[in-house]
């Protein structure tokens, strides 16, 4: 458990990271104002949630922050399907209109160029998402082990509740 509970940790502060990142960005992803401070709130309320699961051994704490990451990764999903960028491609698509632009426009937007970028664009993406998939496991693994330690304290309860103590009053807690 001492590992997940490492790795949940190392993702909080990351996400701490990332918060503090976006907060003072002058990028304007995601595009919106609202949808931006949405992800800051996301951001701030799973690594406050996580962190508050490690410290506490809370199931509660950990099965809220599996809820607002899957919402942050909703969001962010959301986001970039509206206002994904078209590619740009094409030699008239440069907006230099000088002699030396159109030159090197026509070199190096070239049907081929875009289609590579477009595949490192989409390969880039596909790790964002694998590793977004590692991380809401993490957490869902975290939580499932808390679950599972949880359960034995509380068949460890029923089971003391269940003793006779009349006669010892001052063996209950």
């Amino acid at each position: 458990m001492s590992s997940t509970r490492e790795g949940v940790l190392m993702v909080t502060g990351l996400e701490v990271l990332a918060v503090g990142y976006w907060a003072t960005s002058l990028d304007d992803w995601p595009a919106s104002p609202a949808m931006r401070g949405l992800t800051i709130l996301l951001l701030c309320a799973n690594a406050s949630l996580s962190f508050a699961a490690v410290r506490f051994r809370s199931e509660r704490a950990a099965l809220a922050a599996l809820a607002a990451y899957a919402a942050l990764l909703a969001c962010l999903v959301a986001d970039f399907g509206v206002s994904h960028p078209n590619s740009g491609c094409g030699a008239g698509s440069g907006g230099d209109d000088t002699e030396l632009g159109k030159l090197l426009a026509q070199l190096l937007w070239t049907v081929d160029a875009c289609l590579l970028m477009s595949i490192l664009g989409w390969v880039t993406i596909g790790i964002g998402f694998a590793s977004a998939g590692w991380v809401g496991l993490l957490l869902l693994g975290f939580w499932r082990l808390l679950r599972q330690a949880g359960e034995n304290d509380r068949e460890v309860e029923r089971a003391i509740a269940s003793l006779a103590t009349g006669l010892f009053p001052s063996l209950r807690a």
